[in-house]
């Protein structure tokens, strides 16, 4: 059974996630149909939560657009295996980054 761990400076890490997003979005954007929609999401991105360390990144888009940002997002990331995948919603996963980071789309 894996076991959560929380990171053990959450402001020095909501820093770096704030830093890593704003690095990846415009990146993202480039990839994704125009209507897309990407947020920094999760407890990197709100101030005083605890949090594991990673970076989430939501991007949302009208269900037409969605087969081609799923297509664009595989095409650039892996997926997450780990998790569910349905006609509306896929999750990746980012490498190689400072810090952990997953997209969810």
């Amino acid at each position: 059974m894996e076991r959560l761990r929380l990171h053990p400076d959450p402001a020095a890490v909501r820093s770096s996630a704030a830093s890593l997003f704003e690095t990846l979005a415009p990146r993202l954007r480039a990839l994704l149909p125009a209507t897309a929609e990407i947020a920094h999401i999760g407890s990197t991105a709100c101030a005083g939560l605890e949090t594991k360390g990673d970076v989430d990144i939501l991007v949302r888009v009208p269900q037409a657009d969605f087969p081609d940002a799923d297509a664009a997002l595989a095409r650039a990331f892996p997926r997450n295996n780990g998790s569910v995948r349905t006609h509306d919603f896929a999750a990746f996963e980012m490498t190689g980054e400072p810090l952990p980071a997953g997209i969810q789309l």
